[in-house]
């Protein structure tokens, strides 16, 4: 026989239940024994298991606090069990982030190998001990610290880096959590003057074993020259030279990739020239491959320039030594135009961002160019600095038809290298900004995407990533020009308008620059982990202006603690300018 049951749940913590068989109460529920049992199941659960005791707690048990690398133990003052710091955790101590406790503060030592990877035409990889080249053409860059931002009056830690024999280094006491990788590079490409001038390249990194290797084309072997080689080419069945045709010389295994400073009579289909080699020396017995094109130009309805291979010539027998001149016959071949590059610009679009780049900016040319790159487009394997250029299409922004939206069509380009090359579509718009004083160094604001030729003609030509936006100098306005912001001013932005920066580079150059000749001019910083960077010591010096550009970037592959001389595509970027500052 079913009962007849009232339940009174009560309103604090003990839920108590009472059961009363008085119908008067107005509720009456008739369930089974096996109801009852699931009803008491979910009031039991409900109730905290039906007990109202406390929580156990025990006095004095060790316990982890919220700070790292600092002791802790219980409480029980307040009815319940809190984790009180009791004070730095004795040296030794293991970190859950890594690494152990030292002076209160969680270390750990950083250890890698700078290394450079051979990727041979043959398909063969070899990985031998190697400084990364940041720019084609300068010398190695030179590890020497490691930088830990800290809250110390400078701002950071400097850890010396010693190298051994095999290009390996391994620096202790480095705390958990973000550093930066400091090299110097000798550059000659950052001042019109041409002078070697110091740039100190800053890599934020968190691993404690970062990827240090490199990508190239050349072979372990190849020997790059003290002093340049002469080369005398005789050749023939040339297109009827134009003004603007130009030649070119390309070679994988051989890591050079030049533009000849030799030029054939107008209307020539034939002659003799002698010219500086740059880069590696071929050599035929190591199956070294040497690419002679013309790239041949006309002028398109709208005042643009372009330049498609035309004519090549690939040469398996050209071998070169250090300090001899060395000739040779090229008779050129037709150069399948196979390739096909769609060229819809919107120019426009770029443009309504060169408020972003500065409020004086406006665009002043373009150009689309496909380049040549051995064996991959994709990172890791992409190759750091072998490419070439065998398509190039330009146009000044300034004035005329150029300067608005055009659609090329589908344009035709020459693929005459083995099949190891890949294709790799590079757009550039560059910006002048009105409002700069005058300047020695060569760079410009300037957005740049590179991605792997599509299959088939896409889309239009599109700004992917915008500049940062809201540049500061120590809190200030960076548009307006400024004065007495110190020795190691924060220069601060926030996120662009467009598109979802995976990284900044900050680069803050002295201009003028090339009375510094042998001295740092500046500073190259990559930047994943914020929207600010604090000048370190050493950089900036009294009393000459300086000015920073600030790269967003966007790539898939473009995270935290990636190569940093690594690379691939897609890859887009866009640059703000500051105006001058000085400290």
């Amino acid at each position: 026989m079913a009962s007849l049951l009232a339940l009174d749940v009560v309103r604090d913590c003990t839920r108590k239940v009472r059961f009363d068989s008085a119908p008067q109460r107005g509720i009456f529920l008739t369930i089974s024994l096996k109801a009852f049992g699931l009803l008491w199941l979910i009031v039991f659960a409900a109730c905290g298991g039906g007990s109202a005791s406390a929580p156990s707690c025990t006095e004095g048990q060790t316990c982890t606090p919220t700070t790292a690398c600092h002791g802790g133990t219980i409480s029980c003052a307040s009815g319940a069990p809190v984790c009180v710091d009791s004070g730095v955790a004795p040296d030794g101590t293991a970190c859950s982030s890594g690494g152990s406790c030292q002076t209160g503060v969680c270390r750990r030592t950083v250890s890698g190998a700078f290394q450079t990877t051979y990727w041979t035409d043959a398909g063969t990889k070899t990985t031998l001990k190697g400084l990364p080249t940041l720019v084609f053409g300068d010398p190695a860059a030179t590890p020497s610290a490691i930088l830990v931002p800290d809250g110390s009056a400078s701002g950071y830690t400097k850890l010396p880096l010693v190298l051994s024999g095999d290009q390996s280094f391994a620096v202790s006491g480095v705390p958990t959590g973000p550093y930066f990788l400091e090299l110097d590079a000798i550059s000659t490409a950052a001042a019109v003057c041409g002078e070697p001038l110091t740039i100190v390249h800053l890599f934020e990194l968190t691993t404690s074993t970062p990827d240090l290797a490199s990508v190239t084309a050349a072979r372990p072997d190849v020997v790059t020259p003290q002093a340049f080689p002469t080369v005398s080419f005789d050749m023939s069945n040339l297109d009827p030279w134009g003004s603007r045709d130009r030649l070119f010389i390309a070679s994988s295994q051989a890591r050079t990739s030049q533009l000849l400073l030799a030029f054939a009579p107008l209307h020539a289909t034939s002659f003799t020239g002698t010219f500086d080699w740059f880069g590696g020396l071929p050599d035929a017995s190591k199956n070294d491959a040497v690419f002679v094109y013309q790239r041949a130009s006309t002028v398109t309805g709208n005042g643009s320039t372009v330049a498609r291979a035309t004519k090549f010539k690939k040469l398996i027998d050209l071998t070169m030594l250090e300090g001899t001149t060395t000739s040779a016959t090229v008779a050129l071949e037709a150069a399948p135009q196979t390739g096909t590059l769609g060229a819809d610009l919107r120019t426009s679009q770029f443009a309504a961002l060169a408020a972003d780049v500065h409020p004086g900016a406006s665009l002043n040319s373009f150009s689309l160019s496909v380049l040549g790159v051995p064996h991959s487009l994709t990172y890791p394997d992409m190759p750091l600095l072998d490419f070439s250029s065998i398509f190039f299409l330009s146009g000044s922004l300034v004035s005329g038809a150029s300067a608005g939206d055009f659609d090329y069509g589908s344009l035709p380009y020459g693929q005459f290298f083995d099949p190891l090359w890949k294709d790799d579509r590079r757009t550039v718009y560059f910006f002048d900004v009105h409002d700069q004083t005058p300047s020695d160094t060569t760079l410009v604001p300037f957005f740049r995407s590179d991605e792997a030729v599509p299959a088939s003609p896409a889309g239009p030509i599109v700004p992917v990533i915008g500049p940062p936006k809201v540049p500061r100098v120590n809190g200030a306005d960076a548009f307006t020009a400024r004065t007495g912001v110190g020795l190691q001013p924060t220069i601060s932005w926030s996120a662009p308008s467009l598109g979802s920066a995976t990284s900044y580079v900050l680069d803050v150059v002295a201009d003028p620059s090339c009375d510094l000749s042998g001295q740092i001019v500046g500073l190259s910083a990559v930047i994943h982990g914020g929207t600010s960077f604090k000048v370190p010591p050493g950089i900036l010096k009294p009393g000459r202006p300086y000015k920073a550009f600030i790269t967003a970037r966007q790539a898939p592959w473009d995270v935290l603690d990636a190569g940093p001389f690594r690379t691939g595509t897609p890859l887009h970027s866009a640059q703000l300018v500051t105006s001058v500052f000085m400290p």
